[in-house]
């Protein structure tokens, strides 16, 4: 029973060196990765009880703000998850990615304060790929009318 108790004294507990402990030198990782600048991506931010969100185009470098009581249609491709169609009544917006099914869900419960699209310049790859993650965002918005050259006036058609 004796030889039983050393061999778990030995295994538990811990021993003292009569030459004290000497700290362990710390190797340097062989690779460093600057991000200077660089932030960690979120696809979506959600808030309560808001009047509209924010849609961030990184890629052409246009922000655009849109109100909930202007949203008509969610469209979600499903089971796949990888684009969405939101449609307000100025505007048709479609979302590509991957796991995109909390932001549609976010946007149904009016919950959705921005989204935004992803840019390797701007922000850090994401780490969990089970994350809602946006690769393109496209904004369709009505084509304006030809603008009156002015002081010409509207050129009418010419009589025979």
């Amino acid at each position: 029973m004796a030889d039983e108790d050393d061999e778990i004294d030995a295994l538990w507990s811990s021993s003292v060196s009569k030459d004290g402990i000497t700290p362990k030198k710390s190797k340097s990782p062989a690779l460093v990765v600057h991000h200077k600048n660089k932030t960690p991506y979120s696809a979506f931010e959600t808030k309560d009880k808001l009047l509209g969100f924010v849609v961030r185009c990184l890629s052409t470098r246009v922000h655009y703000n849109f109100f909930y009581h202007h949203v008509l249609t969610i469209a979600l491709n499903s089971p796949d998850d990888d684009f969405f169609t939101l449609i307000t009544s100025n505007a048709v917006i479609q979302v590509y990615g991957r796991n995109l099914q909390p932001i549609a869900t976010a946007f149904g419960f009016h919950t959705c304060h921005s989204i935004t699209e992803f840019s390797s310049e701007v922000f850090l790859p994401p780490s969990d790929d089970s994350q809602p993650f946006i690769e393109r965002i496209e904004v369709m918005l009505p084509m304006p009318a030809n603008e009156i050259q002015h002081g010409k006036g509207v050129k009418h058609r010419e009589e025979v």
